[in-house]
């Protein structure tokens, strides 16, 4: 029997895939089905901080660097911050 290489919390699932030499999707296929989350997000918590360095002119890529995510989570959360802002609370709809 041989054994399995050792496997850490944070582990990518492109390193998963190469420590068992099989192909990432499968990787990904097996942790879903396991109930893994296998995407980085940034915690909500998080949001008024993000808005806050993109409103002070904070490029991007620095700030998905800052949270170990792609640029393209860090532009996918701005849009739900953005969402969320304009989204009138129930008080405001039946104040009027």
């Amino acid at each position: 029997m041989t054994s399995l290489p050792p496997i850490s919390p944070g582990q990518t699932v492109y390193q998963l895939a190469e420590a068992f030499g099989i192909h990432r999707i499968t990787v990904g296929i097996i942790l879903g089905r396991r109930g893994v989350p296998t995407r980085r997000t940034i915690p909500e918590a998080d949001w008024p901080m993000l808005v806050r360095l993109r409103d002070e002119g904070c490029a991007q890529a620095s700030m998905a660097r800052c949270w170990g995510v792609s640029v393209g989570t860090v532009y996918k959360t701005l849009v739900k911050c953005r969402a969320a802002s304009t989204t009138p609370s129930p008080a405001v709809e039946s104040a009027g």
